[in-house]
């Protein structure tokens, strides 16, 4: 996964929501941004403090009216809107969504293959 790499802020770990098309998917331990790595390769990542939060984000993405959900993806916030993320990462060279997503760190090796979560039902 290829990124412009100047927009990450910290070595802090976060828990990450990727979304690639209609796709979401989260990792499923807290991994710091130059370290977090995803195959396939997603259109962005969006990495959050608590797994509270990132959970809140996931079902929001997954709920929410397409509307709504690209507001957020632009920085939009308002009632019934989950927290923000602390970090983004915005990949160069995304790949079309699978049916899994495998989350890695790159100083840990393979941490697990995640179910990506599709048009609101696992497919």
């Amino acid at each position: 996964m290829k990124t412009d790499g100047s927009k990450l802020k910290t070595s802090a770990k976060y828990w990450w929501v990727a979304l690639n098309g209609s796709a979401v998917a989260w990792s499923p331990v807290p991994m710091a941004s130059e370290a977090v790595d995803c195959f396939p390769t997603p259109q962005v990542l969006f990495g959050y403090l608590t797994r509270e939060d990132q959970a809140a984000a996931q079902e929001f993405l997954l709920r929410a009216p397409i509307a709504a959900a690209q507001r957020y993806c632009a920085g939009g916030t308002g009632a019934g809107f989950p927290s923000h993320w602390t970090e983004e990462i915005w990949p160069t060279d995304p790949m079309p969504p699978e049916d899994t997503m495998c989350w890695q760190s790159k100083s840990a090796g393979m941490l697990s293959l995640a179910e990506l979560v599709v048009d609101g039902g696992a497919r």
